[in-house]
């Protein structure tokens, strides 16, 4: 019996030998290709995801420069409403702009 098996499984055509042979060279391939190629891209990956963080940092941080330059800015005209009546020493006039300051810029009464 064991010798039927060992003929039996001889018997394979040429043509199922060449398919295998060519599938498997085919993987082969493959595998090689990648190989090849895949770290290359992978470090592609790494430094473009490196400059997009770049460009991101520096998008918010210019984004956070001119919020602050508008705050500046309308501090700046805010103090001038509040030059004359410091002057001339008009408490009820400095309250009433301040309160409409305060009421315009929420985010600075929790400042003061």
């Amino acid at each position: 019996m064991g010798i039927r098996r060992n003929i039996v499984r001889y018997r394979v055509s040429i043509r199922r030998r060449l398919c295998w042979l060519l599938g498997g060279m085919s993987l082969m391939t493959l595998l090689v290709v990648n190989l090849v190629w895949l770290p290359d891209t992978i470090h592609d990956i790494h430094v473009t995801y490196a400059e997009l963080q770049h460009v991101a940092v520096r998008g918010v941080r210019d984004h956070i420069q001119f919020f602050l330059a508008e705050k500046e800015q309308a501090l700046k005209s805010q103090a001038m409403l509040f030059r004359f009546p410091f002057h001339s020493g008009d408490q009820a006039t400095l309250r009433q702009l301040a309160q409409r300051f305060f009421q315009r810029e929420p985010g600075l009464v929790s400042i003061v």
